[in-house]
């Protein structure tokens, strides 16, 4: 906010509006990034509050770290499958989203 003069409800609404598209879509990830500058001051805090309580309304919304994402890929399919599922990603220029 103190470089680009976005407020912290901008983030808010863009972060709604992207969770609700890929929650309809089902099986996404979206990532909510929090750089430390900004939303380590109490206008980030209340900002990554809303963004927490917004995704817990809906059910079956899981908070995850990267490893255990990666962990549960790994569980759920051979590692083989997922280099060949990330060949044809790159072959292919298709974004990186799984909707198994």
């Amino acid at each position: 906010y103190t470089r680009v003069r976005i407020p912290p409800s901008h983030y808010v609404e863009m972060f709604c509006r992207s969770f609700d598209v890929l929650y309809k879509q089902g099986g996404q990830i979206l990532g909510a990034v929090a750089h430390a500058p900004i939303y380590g001051r109490p206008f980030g805090v209340w900002a990554y509050d809303q963004i927490i309580k917004y995704a817990k309304s809906f059910p079956g919304v899981w908070f995850a770290t990267r490893r255990e994402i990666a962990e549960w890929y790994l569980e759920h399919y051979n590692r083989v499958a997922c280099h060949q599922e990330l060949a044809k990603l790159v072959d292919t220029k298709q974004p990186p989203f799984h909707t198994g």
